[in-house]
Order: structure tokens, then sequence, then C-alpha cells
């Protein structure tokens, strides 16, 4: 009987942003970072939360800003809720939190558009400054790979004590390092006790 092993990856990666921050409100986006945090949903794989992690990294106050996202991936829906702020203070970060739903578990990727915006309803042109980024998200897909049953193939076996040398049968109580050499080529190397 075959059976699988499914190796995986990472369930949690991070990702800083690989794209460059566009810059539509001047003085700010060279003093912010954006930092990505995706967390697979292990018990529903058609959920997955994205944390978004918005760093001052300049020496002044940003005031009054808000964060804003949308994807244009088909299938992905982000649930979460748009909110301004009244600031963030230098070296300080904010977390954003995003569910992104899929519709199928066949979407592996999606792109999301995220921007900080200027919140200040008083400033003449505060619709039209922003910092955005766009970026993809893969989820870890497993990768299978297929074991071959070794239970009933025949192997030949070498003992080891713990220093490396080779050790003839009959072997006495104590530990040793079985060689098992099966006959497809397989090798493996187990720490047995062995109480004869």
């Amino acid at each position: 009987m075959k059976s699988f092993f499914t190796f995986f990856l990472l369930s949690l990666f991070q990702i800083s942003a690989f794209a460059q921050i566009e810059d539509h409100w001047p003085e700010i986006c060279e003093n912010v970072t954006f930092t990505y945090n995706l967390n697979e949903g292990v018990d529903n794989p058609l959920e997955d939360t994205l944390t978004v992690e918005i760093l001052n990294i300049g020496s002044d106050t940003i005031f009054n800003y808000c964060d804003a996202y949308t994807t244009p991936s088909s299938g992905v829906t982000l649930v979460g809720n748009e909110n301004c702020y009244p600031q963030l203070i230098p070296n300080a970060t904010k977390l954003i939190t995003i569910v992104v739903m899929y519709a199928d578990t066949t979407i592996n990727c999606f792109d999301l558009d995220f921007k900080i915006k200027n919140g200040d309803p008083l400033a003449p042109n505060s619709d039209n400054e922003y910092c955005f980024e766009s970026t993809q998200f893969c989820k870890n897909t497993p990768l299978s790979v297929e074991e071959i049953n070794r239970e009933n193939m025949t192997y030949a076996s070498t003992y080891y004590d713990l220093l490396g040398r080779v050790k003839r049968q009959p072997l006495t109580k104590g530990f040793y390092i079985e060689q098992r050499v099966y006959e497809d080529g397989y090798e493996s190397l187990d720490k047995v006790y062995i109480n004869p």
C-alpha cells in the first residue's frame, strides 16, 4: 500500500513589500513602510488572515491618515474595516487586519492594492494625497511526495557504535546506529537500543 507524505513549507510567512511605494503624498510616503504577513487558514482553506504593518520611519508624526485596500483578483474578497486614525508617531506601527476569502480552493494567488491616504477633511487636496503599493501573495502549496512502502522489502543492516566504528554481530547491550540498505537502494539510519 502506498502512502503519501505532505510537506508544508510554512503556513505563516512574512513578506516585506517588493514594490516601491508610489508617492502621491509629499513628505509622507518616503517615511512609511508596509510589511505584510499572510496567515493561511488551517481550519478553513477558503479563508486566510492578512495583516499589514504600517511603520513610520520618519522623524515627524503623520496626522489624520486612513487605510484603504482592494483586490483586482477575481474570486477573492477582502473583508475588514477601512479606518482613519488621528496620528502615527515616529517609529510607531499600526496593524491592519484583513480577512481574505477565496471562492474556491483552486485560487492560490491574489493581488492586494493597499494605500494610506490623507484623512484630513480640511486639507484642500486630501483625496489625491496617498501612498500606494500593489503586492501579490501566493499561498504555500503543499508538496506531495509519493513514499514507497518498504515494510516488506528486504534490506541489509550494518551496525555502528556511537563513535562510528563498524560492529559485528552478535552485538552486546547498548546503543547503536543501524544503517539499512534496501533492495531498491534506499538507505536509512536509525539509532537503536540492543538488549540481547
